[in-house]
């Protein structure tokens, strides 16, 4: 009766040397731990940046090895990672990879992390820098750098009134929702059927609100943000610039009627600045229907503004002007507030300018400082513009400016606007550069 009794325990012996990591052939008995940093945009305001906050969890895989796939570390909040089932050095001439992604998925089986921003809007992390992992790593520091997969929106958003600040707000975005990242390469897929709603996070910070959330860079040409304050709906259209780790930042004022909206957020909402009624609001009439009953035009229609003589606009048009918030885009202004850039009137249907009204001073030129940084304009859907990043494909038109780029060109900033594809025409080209340029000098 004493050979199965040794045999059981020669079996129990096995067991444990194979639940034991450290018993593997090449493997050290010296854990793997790392430090880490985020790589963040440049120029982003520093609240929008990620920190680590104690537990949170990334998955790390050591590539080559099937023994060390998906294992769970956790940090203690000052970016430092370690695990209770760690991954040990390799001893020789033994190593492999290491390959990181946040936040980690106990459910993930292969190498392919799912992404359904429907569920879980949240950031993703990936690392694979720590390459050739040996013996001789264990005297070397350790360091995961993360970049992050999807592009962020980040909004800042004040109220001027303070009975305003008890209603509810709700923010969400519109555009794909799911995709994947491949752990092994660090590429991501788009399922470009699957577009739907990205709710967003919204926070209060004493008089303020702060509204966050990720989408996925696509190829499409915008995403649509809306915010809902107690059941008003406001929408624009975010258009997307095919960059790695771009943050979205924009200062968001609450007013009577309307939201005044800047990009890119700074420190003093200074940037692009334009305003936005609610979705279902019906505008006053530009000439009163009676002239003796004392209305006003709205506050954006200025000297140099065409009116028409119906009294409104066609459904199938944008007005809009842009305006300059910082004064210091001009050329020794002595204004206050806000100064006026220009207005145009754009017609949906036929995607061109019908005109554009703006002042022409001093005060906006000064020599040089053409940019040639071509944009959608950022007031009005994306979908009613032309793609004009390459020109028309065709040597004999020319991208032609309503607006002269010279009549911009106090400061770079400035100079930006006039470059918007709301602001171009189809020219004759060899017109363009004579004709045309003669005029507009």
């Amino acid at each position: 009766m004493k050979k199965p009794f040794f045999l059981l325990l020669f079996l129990s012996f096995i067991v444990a040397r194979c639940d034991d990591d450290r018993d593997i052939s090449g493997q050290s008995d010296t854990q793997l731990a790392f430090s880490s940093r985020i790589i963040e945009a440049e120029s982003m305001p520093a609240e929008a940046t990620m920190q680590w906050q104690e537990g949170d969890e990334i998955g790390v895989f050591a590539e080559g090895n099937i023994a060390h796939r998906n294992i769970p570390y956790s940090t203690n909040g000052a970016g430092y990672f370690s695990s209770t089932t760690p991954i040990y050095y390799p001893t020789g001439s033994g190593s492999f990879n290491i390959i990181a992604y946040y936040p980690y998925t106990q459910e993930l089986t292969g190498n392919t992390l799912p992404i359904d921003l429907t569920s879980n809007s949240h950031n993703i992390l990936y690392s694979n820098n720590l390459k050739g992992m040996s013996a001789a790593s264990k005297e070397m520091l350790n360091r995961l750098d993360f970049n992050h997969v999807l592009q962020r929106i980040y909004i800042r958003l004040r109220m001027a009134d303070e009975s305003m600040r008890t209603g509810n707000l709700e923010a969400h975005l519109e555009g794909y929702t799911k995709g994947s990242l491949s752990l092994r390469e660090g590429a991501l897929t788009i399922d470009e059927g699957s577009r739907g709603i990205i709710p967003l996070e919204v926070t209060n910070s004493g008089n303020e609100w702060i509204i966050r959330g990720v989408l996925l860079p696509s190829q499409s040409s915008s995403v649509e943000l809306t915010i809902m304050i107690d059941e008003v709906a406001y929408k624009w259209n975010i258009p997307l610039i095919q960059k790695e780790n771009y943050i979205y930042t924009y200062g968001v004022e609450l007013e009577t009627e309307n939201i005044r909206v800047t990009t890119p957020l700074t420190a003093t909402n200074s940037g692009e600045v334009y305003n936005l009624r609610p979705v279902n609001f019906t505008p006053p009439p530009v000439i009163p229907t009676d002239p003796e009953d004392g209305e006003r035009p709205p506050s954006r229609i200025y000297m140099e503004t065409p009116v028409p003589a119906s009294g409104s606009f066609s459904p199938y048009s944008y007005q809009v002007t842009h305006m300059v918030s910082d004064l210091s885009w001009l050329n020794n202004s002595n204004a206050s507030g806000e100064a006026r850039n220009y207005t145009i009137h754009f017609d949906t249907r036929e995607t061109y300018p019908v005109w554009v009204a703006y002042p022409l001073h001093p005060t906006y030129m000064l020599s040089g400082n053409r940019t040639d940084d071509w944009q959608y304009d950022p007031l009005i859907p994306i979908n009613y513009q032309p793609d004009l990043f390459s020109g028309w494909q065709t040597r004999t038109v020319s991208r032609g400016h309503m607006l002269p780029s010279a009549s911009r060109s106090a400061s770079r900033n400035l100079n930006r606007t006039t470059f918007y594809f709301t602001n171009m025409v189809a020219q004759n080209s060899e017109m363009n550069s004579s004709t045309w340029s003669d005029l507009e000098e």
